[in-house]
């Protein structure tokens, strides 16, 4: 397993399966394109 720093302290870092990675980017780019569109709709 490697080793990562974090902080002062050494913690085991474990890889963020593909598929996992892929859903969370998407979530956040559904929420930043919702949320755009949200604004243009109440300022319009």
């Amino acid at each position: 397993m490697k080793k990562q720093l974090i902080g002062l302290g050494v913690a085991d870092a474990s890889p963020v399966p593909e598929q996992a990675t892929i859903l969370l980017f998407g979530a956040g780019l559904v929420g930043l394109v919702g949320s755009r569109l949200q604004k243009k709709i109440i300022h319009s």
